[in-house]
């Protein structure tokens, strides 16, 4: 209870989460990333604001959803305020942490609705064609980012996992952010889709009056990447984007594991490149992202390349030493050498077999 109340104090910093195609892996970044801010005792929030895949409600809810509001229910809370502000009239959101679904100690979810069952009828009733809930998504753009945080007292991070492209479902949580990312894969269909995602984003940014300075773009998650050597890729990215790149996450048979039987892999695979690539978000978003992507990339290469190589000349190595002595022994007397020099040119030899097999080990 002390550590909530001192939470209190302390302003949510909210990130909106998109990406301009389905099937990036944008839900399990969010998921991972907020268990793994609240294992860090932060207390977090996760918002599904997908009204029809609503994939992090069932990633984390698992059976069982208590939770007494929706984002749908926030939205028109908000809009609700917004409409009596401009009428000089006052109103307060409901800060209560306790509505929402509790998933861990200091982990909470917001789903798109405060129901799970009757999802054919849900559908019907929250049709992003029809009102008010069309109203109210384009209302967003002129609710603040203060107003949205009034609903989250006591929390310190705010992730709102978003609707894949670029309608106004999938737009509209970035306005009540402040700042937004989006996850692409290194494939050029994704890359465009991104690329006209953050140009939509921008564009109805700077169509709202007294919104071109609010939200900020935070940067771009690449993942499920196969390259072997991504640093060029991430460097175009950053010129294309016109952001920093803040995550490279492999393309992991582990982390696909993990997702195919609901666990997060930051938890149950801690040492698996993901999961260092989650904690390397979960680090940089309280401290600032001071090292990119692209330098933490090539600087694990370096290390990995000399790991590779300390291997490589240990296993070379040791049956060259090995068979030096024996030679020394057998041998020094009939070639009529002194047996330090023999040893010594076995050593050299050695050297530069094991250096050429640890060369032809890199380049794999």
């Amino acid at each position: 209870m002390r550590e909530f109340l001192n939470a209190m104090a302390n302003e949510p910093k909210i990130i909106s989460v998109h990406s301009g195609k389905g099937g990036v892996g944008k839900t399990t970044i969010v998921a991972n990333l907020g268990a793994e801010l609240a294992a860090r005792g932060a207390f977090t929030v996760l918002i599904d604001s997908d009204f029809f895949t609503r994939g992090l409600t069932f990633l984390l809810s698992k059976d069982k959803l208590e939770s007494k509001v929706g984002y749908i229910d926030l939205v028109q809370e908000l809009c609700a305020e917004h409409e009596q502000s401009k009428a000089g009239n006052t109103a307060n959101v409901p800060g209560d942490v306790e509505r929402f679904h509790k998933v861990a100690s200091k982990l909470f979810l917001v789903p798109p609705t405060c129901r799970r069952e009757g999802f054919t009828g849900e559908y019907k009733e929250y049709s992003l064609d029809s009102d008010p809930v069309s109203k109210h998504l384009s209302d967003m753009a002129f609710v603040s980012a203060d107003a949205f945080r009034k609903c989250f007292h006591g929390l310190q991070y705010v992730l709102i996992d978003c609707r894949s492209g670029t309608d106004q479902a999938a737009i509209a949580p970035a306005f009540v952010a402040d700042e937004y990312w989006v996850v692409t894969e290194e494939d050029n269909t994704s890359i465009r889709a991104t690329n006209f995602l953050l140009e939509s984003i921008q564009y109805r940014v700077l169509s709202v009056p007294g919104r071109e300075n609010d939200p900020q773009f935070g940067g771009f998650i690449v993942n499920m990447i196969v390259s072997a050597r991504p640093q060029f890729l991430v460097k175009s990215l950053e010129r294309i984007f016109g952001g920093p790149c803040l995550a490279v996450a492999p393309l992991s048979r582990r982390a696909r594991e993990a997702f195919i039987h609901d666990r997060l892999v930051s938890k149950s695979r801690p040492h698996d490149p993901v999961s260092r690539e989650i904690r390397a978000l979960a680090n940089g978003i309280p401290e600032g992202f001071t090292e990119s992507a692209a330098d933490r990339l090539a600087r694990l290469d370096r290390i990995d390349r000399l790991r590779r190589l300390s291997l490589g000349a240990v296993a070379a190595f040791t049956p060259v030493i090995a068979g030096s002595l024996i030679f020394v022994r057998e041998f020094s007397e009939w070639l009529s050498l002194p047996g330090r020099t023999i040893s010594m040119i076995v050593v050299l030899l050695g050297a530069a077999a094991g250096v050429g097999l640890a060369a032809l080990y890199l380049r794999r």
